[in-house]
């Protein structure tokens, strides 16, 4: 279908939960090396015949010669800025919430419809590390300054650390990169 509109496709809109290897409690060595050997649309199909529990039509496609980036890398984050998905933005409820996690200094979790499982759950010390995000679009090398001096981790960790949390948080469109 895609082919056929001229479309490429990205990613689906819940792509954590299309992983084969949660299908099982322990994937064989020989299973493991010939799944890396798929692509992802052969993944996405083999996932779809073991498992059909999804539906098939929430995915993200680009027209040919676009210049969306994906997959972003560490390059991009780090010369880009991250926001709150606009959604969160525009929620009260949510600024309230986050906010009361945030004096309480306790860990934030809420429903979320793109998130494993449903839910979204971000443990105290990164709720204040992603603190500034409520007062808009930040740039994600202040993050990692603010973990630095919120911690006892060297700019390389927090770097790691934020890159690695940011890129599962965007996976479930709960931050965006800009």
């Amino acid at each position: 279908m895609l082919q056929q509109a001229g479309l490429g496709f990205l990613s689906l809109v819940d792509m954590p939960d299309w992983s084969l290897e949660s299908l099982f409690k322990q994937v064989p060595e020989f299973v493991r090396q010939r799944l890396e050997t798929l692509s992802v649309m052969e993944r996405l199909h083999l996932y779809e015949l073991i498992r059909p529990a999804h539906r098939l039509i929430d995915f993200w496609a680009e027209h040919a010669g676009s210049s969306l980036v994906l997959p972003w890398t560490d390059a991009d984050w780090l010369a880009g800025s991250v926001q709150f998905n606009p959604l969160l933005m525009d929620n009260a409820r949510f600024h309230q919430e986050y906010n009361k996690a945030l004096q309480e200094n306790c860990t934030y979790e809420m429903q979320w419809t793109g998130a494993t499982h449903g839910r979204i759950r971000i443990p105290a010390e990164k709720v204040k590390w992603l603190a500034p995000l409520l007062q808009g679009p930040t740039p994600v090398a202040k993050l990692i300054q603010r973990v630095v001096e919120l911690g006892s981790l060297t700019e390389e960790q927090a770097t790691d650390e934020v890159l690695t949390f940011l890129t599962a948080l965007e996976d479930f469109l709960f931050v965006m990169l800009q």
